[in-house]
């Protein structure tokens, strides 16, 4: 692809670990094999991004946020909470909420494929997970190039999406991080009997 038809927004595939399959810590200066090509020339402007994908559509995520992509972990259901939250598992010593972002969307179910991750974000108010169907891609995203979304026109269940961005021939959807960890984060003391309530089990 040429420089021209890539627009706004740089694309570099996704790198993962042959190994393991887990991703790159950074794919876009990681050169595991001295044969693979040198991609440090590639114009690195805008904010990066992580393209993931949700049954069939796109959506990226500040990469700002993102504290690690794991395969998905063993999760606890967490009673009495919202419907869109799968439960809560423990990484590191931590207990984090996890997130169905196809409840979110409105989207059907689906199944669990090995392509499936876990993205662990990390906002001002703690970790969240969130459940995706697949690791698409490495993007950089000028802010120019992302359309804000008129909630007035949108149903409710656009209300995490901060916008859209075209990357290459695709329409992406923009998640509004912060939007969901208000939402899904509980306030400390919440947290603190979640925490109680997963050692006592």
């Amino acid at each position: 692809m040429n420089r021209g038809a890539r627009g706004l927004s740089e694309i570099q595939p996704l790198q993962k670990n042959p190994a393991t399959g887990s991703i790159l810590e950074n794919p876009l200066t990681h050169r595991e094999d001295p044969n693979s090509p040198d991609v440090s020339h590639i114009n690195q402007t805008g904010l990066r991004h992580i393209g993931f994908r949700l049954n069939t559509d796109d959506f990226l995520l500040d990469m700002k946020f993102v504290r690690e992509i794991i395969m998905l972990p063993k999760i606890t259901f967490l009673p009495r909470s919202d419907r869109a939250v799968e439960g809560v598992f423990a990484i590191r010593g931590e207990i984090i909420p996890i997130v169905n972002l196809r409840r979110i969307l409105g989207m059907p179910e689906g199944k669990r494929e090995a392509s499936t991750r876990a993205i662990i974000l990390q906002t001002e108010r703690g970790g969240l997970g969130l459940i995706v169907d697949d690791i698409t891609e490495f993007v950089w995203v000028n802010e120019s190039s992302i359309q804000i979304l008129d909630q007035n026109f949108f149903g409710e269940r656009y209300h995490f999406l901060s916008g859209v961005s075209k990357i290459g021939a695709k329409m992406c959807g923009v998640l509004d991080v912060e939007k969901l960890s208000a939402r899904f984060i509980p306030a400390q003391n919440n947290q603190d009997s979640i925490i109680a309530s997963e050692e006592m089990s």
